[in-house]
């Protein structure tokens, strides 16, 4: 009889995870950069395509969740312009080592339950129903004297804060950013018959 212990450690980084989420353009990117725990809010922005590059060659993030472009029939020149940079920024977080989240607008349509118009009810456009679900759901945008949670929000920024929140709602307890460490202990027993 022959007894064996296998002892298994699972480690995990003690970091608290920063998102980049972006939501690219031909000639202008949202980008929002939050924790990913408390959903406290870094930087946000909505710049030239150039200045946004300088922001993530700046590194202050650890994950990027990126909006991509999906099929949606006949494309035209802003359409590809904003592929390149998909794939311009796609470029740069892996080379910057940062985990990269490519990540559609139909998911995140669905991940905040948009509903679309039918001929009986007309419905508010997505990015009217996504920025509401976000508001109920963090708090208002408030004024200058009294901001709220998204204060300094316009345009495309809800947009790619959407992004982020789908991000984080669906890949929590998969990063490996979580405070855990776990230690498996395994007993084999092997007997033999001679």
């Amino acid at each position: 009889m022959c007894t064996f212990w296998f002892r298994k450690w699972y480690f995990r980084r003690l970091t608290i995870s920063k998102i980049l989420a972006i939501d690219p353009a031909n000639k202008q990117t949202a980008y929002v950069i939050f924790n990913k725990e408390t959903f406290e809010i870094y930087d946000k922005g909505l710049v030239p395509n150039d200045e946004f590059i300088k922001v993530m060659l700046e590194g202050n993030y650890d994950e990027v969740a990126l909006e991509i472009i999906v099929n949606m029939g006949m494309a035209g020149k802003t359409v590809f312009r904003t592929a390149e940079y998909v794939g311009i920024y796609s470029y740069l977080a892996n080379s910057l080592g940062k985990e990269l989240y490519r990540i559609s607008r139909p998911e995140v349509k669905k991940h905040f339950q948009v509903k679309r118009s039918t001929k009986k009810q007309k419905q508010p456009n997505a990015d009217s129903q996504i920025r509401t679900s976000l508001i109920e759901r963090f708090g208002e945008v408030g004024t200058k004297k009294q901001p709220g949670y998204f204060y300094g929000f316009k345009a495309d920024i809800w947009q790619a804060m959407a992004v982020g929140v789908y991000h984080a709602d669906t890949t929590k307890g998969v990063s490996n950013n979580w405070v855990n460490i776990r230690i498996i202990s395994l007993k084999f027993t092997i007997t033999t018959l001679i």
